[in-house]
């Protein structure tokens, strides 16, 4: 397809490090964002223009607002648009951190329907509909729900625009998960026009 000549690299693999390993513990994960970040600074540099990154986090590595920490501290971020499931507590608390130091504009959620019941499988009531809309307000962050299973985060920033398709939704993240990050303007529109319909 014309206008697809990208170059790839790879973060992750099958090494013995402690940042690249299965964990087969069956005892809860507890998951920071900002420590993802970290994971992200010490072993990768952002795509450059036509690039694409693309990296595996093993549990309870590394998550899709881990990713948008990493690049809001090397660009600024005019405009965010996030297309998830649902959006969790730390990570909305995160994003509001990241508005209020300046390094986050705007933002826009499309979340799934049914994340509005806050409702786990195990009928565990989460309270996440009720927190993260009034984050959203105080930060004056849009959001609506549709019947959505995409995963795709895209960021205009003061060093271009950063695309991340993620199998990871933005909220906590103790199982295995994939990202590509690109930097490409072709395919920000494409996404921001499929799905955020601007």
């Amino acid at each position: 397809m014309d206008g697809f000549d990208f170059d790839f690299d790879f973060l992750g693999g099958m090494d013995s490090d402690d940042e690249s390993v299965f964990l087969r513990s069956k005892e809860r994960t507890y998951f920071d964002v900002h420590d993802g970040a970290e994971i992200l600074s010490r072993r990768a540099e952002l795509p450059q223009d036509g690039e694409s990154l693309r990296a595996i986090s093993y549990a309870g590595g590394f998550s899709s607002c881990s990713v948008v920490i990493w690049i809001a501290a090397k660009a600024k971020i005019e405009r965010m648009f996030v297309s998830t499931l649902r959006v969790g507590k730390k990570e909305i608390d995160a994003m509001q951190d990241l508005h209020e130091s300046g390094k986050l504009d705007s933002a826009s959620f499309v979340l799934c329907g049914i994340s509005k019941e806050n409702k786990s499988l195990k009928g565990k009531d989460y309270g996440y509909t009720e927190y993260f809309e009034e984050k959203c307000a105080e930060c004056g962050f849009e959001w609506c729900y549709a019947k959505n299973h995409s995963k795709v985060i895209l960021l205009d920033t003061s060093n271009g625009k950063f695309v991340i398709e993620t199998s990871s939704n933005f909220n906590e993240n103790p199982k295995v998960e994939q990202f590509c990050i690109t930097k490409s303007d072709l395919i920000y529109n494409f996404y921001k026009s499929g799905i955020f319909g601007e």
